[in-house]
């Protein structure tokens, strides 16, 4: 069971990526992500803040992660 299941987590992953994600290169290894925005109001945080979503596995975030989205 857990094997059918972990393969249907890896489906859903694929097509969310597809449809969803938009190319990010991360340290100069291109990856897809979804844009999370999240307000102020919801958090500790002042100001308006944005978060990516990664669809890779094999990505693990680290401190100085060098990130070009959208071109910025």
């Amino acid at each position: 069971m857990g094997n059918f299941l972990s393969r249907l987590i890896d489906r859903m992953d694929c097509i969310t990526a597809q449809r969803f994600g938009q190319p990010v290169l991360i340290n100069n290894q291109q990856r897809y992500a979804a844009e999370q925005a999240f307000s102020a109001d919801l958090g500790p945080l002042t100001g308006e803040g944005t978060s990516l979503v990664v669809f890779d596995k094999t990505y693990h975030p680290e401190r100085h992660d060098r990130v070009v989205w959208q071109g910025k």
